[in-house]
């Protein structure tokens, strides 16, 4: 039976439904996960499998230990959109398939398998954080709700049921359900709570440029957010920052965000942390307690395009 491994936000659980989809009535395995915790989840995925013939990991960029750990199947198909660097020997049953200058990884498996999908229309407006359309902004909505409302087994089994329903009935089918209308009606309500908290940002000056920091505890939309400051009196910001702190197996961890209103190179801000990403759009997530001092320093290696000084 097929596996597929997909990031955990609205284009991956689309791009899951994709391949559901294309795999018809045969079943499949599947797992929403993040960069961070990619490699793990690739190696608890074969647990208690005897049969390990393929899996498709999609909306996620790998590294060599990453990609390696997928070898364990008998083929293994990445499909992406972010940025790669493979500087190491791929397996030989191991297909790298990506496109970084696509919108996003939905539309980037709609053309692996030749196949076309509204889905992806919709994945696009919500990837590139351009929502026009209602369908975006609903299934946007549904995606945050879901995430806000359920963490862990939960979290994983509402995605996993989204993604199965999306393929079978559509995006209409998923519209039409009661308890997602409840669900976005009630994150619609979070969101508008959500001003106050952005009234914590604070704005720093690095070599000319605007920075905008917000610390949290607990995760909060970045897009959201992003736009939001679009209205603050001291926008654009050429570099904006939501710091998350949590603790990971009795360590502290910081989850980072990068976004520009100034279309700053913010990847090789998120790579300095062994992050990755878009050139525009990226992230972090480190084992320690980043404190903004640290973020303010590496802003300050960058050269005017967000590009780093250093060789390194």
């Amino acid at each position: 039976m097929p596996t597929i491994i997909a990031h955990g936000d609205a284009d991956g659980v689309i791009s899951a439904s994709l391949i559901l989809r294309v795999l018809g009535e045969q079943k499949a395995y599947i797992y929403f996960t993040s960069p961070a915790r990619l490699r793990d989840t690739i190696c608890s995925s074969i647990s208690g499998k005897s049969v390990l013939d393929i899996v498709y990991i999609v909306d996620l960029s790998g590294n060599r230990q990453s990609v390696y750990a997928s070898a364990i199947y008998d083929k293994a198909v990445w499909i992406d959109h972010h940025i790669w660097k493979i500087d190491f020997e791929v397996p030989k049953n191991v297909e790298i398939y990506f496109d970084s200058d696509s919108e996003s990884a939905s539309k980037v498996v709609a053309e692996y398998f030749g196949i076309e999908s509204q889905l992806v229309d919709i994945a696009n407006e919500i990837d590139k954080n351009n929502v026009q359309s209602e369908d975006a902004e609903f299934f946007r909505n549904l995606i945050g709700s879901i995430k806000k409302e359920f963490s862990g087994v939960q979290l994983a089994f509402n995605l996993r049921k989204l993604a199965k329903e999306l393929a079978l009935e559509g995006l209409d089918g998923v519209k039409n359900k009661e308890e997602y209308k409840e669900l976005v009606e009630k994150y619609r309500t979070w969101l508008k709570e959500l001003d106050e908290r952005i009234k914590d940002v604070k704005i720093f000056d690095v070599n000319g440029r605007k920075v905008a920091v917000l610390k949290t505890i607990t995760d909060l939309p970045i897009y959201y957010i992003t736009n939001k400051l679009k209205e603050h009196e001291e926008a654009p910001f050429d570099y904006i920052c939501v710091m998350t702190y949590k603790v990971f197996k009795n360590k502290s961890m910081t989850k980072l965000e990068f976004r520009t209103h100034t279309n700053k190179d913010v990847l090789s801000l998120a790579l300095k942390f062994g992050g990755g990403g878009h050139r525009v759009a990226s992230g972090a997530t480190v084992l320690e307690h980043i404190d903004v001092e640290k973020i303010l320093e590496k802003i300050s290696e960058l050269n005017d395009e967000g590009a780093d000084n250093a060789e390194n």
